[in-house]
């Protein structure tokens, strides 16, 4: 019978492996809380819309020389909060992300079309009528969202949480 082979494990591998434990036990919490804050914001701005009625969004498509029907106003509004209720859940938080991310992109890029045709300084109405954040602020927002939901979706890939 030959004898167990001995590893011997370094200090600097030991500190390695209590950083991983450690970040192991921070990133549920940085799941729980990016989720659950860009949750609240598709929520709020859904809820807001569709609580003060289409008018924002259909002016927002009429700037752009778009022709939009209430029909599709509310379902945009609807699709946010669908959305948002649906991060909040946890359910499928990959697929979730990934949806949010392409929405965020194309919100973005139709805050960009708006900017040029109405100006920068404008007033977005993103968060409904009474909406303080510029077409400026607001894509600094989008955009911090989406640097968000890249993390997320980085930390999905790495740490594999339950789907």
């Amino acid at each position: 019978m030959s004898p167990s082979p001995t590893w011997s494990i370094g200090a600097s591998a030991v500190k390695t492996a209590s950083r991983y434990a450690l970040l192991g036990k921070f990133f549920p919490a940085a799941f729980l809380i990016g989720q659950s804050a860009v949750a609240l914001i598709f929520v709020v701005a859904g809820t807001q819309k569709l609580y003060y009625g289409p008018g924002q969004i259909m002016a927002a498509f009429g700037a752009l020389g778009w022709d939009a029907s209430p029909v599709v106003a509310y379902s945009i509004a609807i699709f946010e909060v669908i959305l948002g209720c649906w991060l909040a859940t946890g359910r499928f938080p990959r697929v979730a992300s990934w949806f949010t991310l392409i929405c965020l992109i194309l919100f973005s890029a139709m805050l960009v079309q708006l900017g040029q045709s109405v100006g920068w300084s404008e007033k977005c109405g993103c968060m409904g009528p009474f909406s303080r954040l510029t077409i400026q602020e607001s894509l600094v927002r989008n955009g911090a969202l989406i640097i968000l939901i890249v993390a997320l979706l980085i930390s999905y890939r790495l740490h594999r949480p339950s789907s």
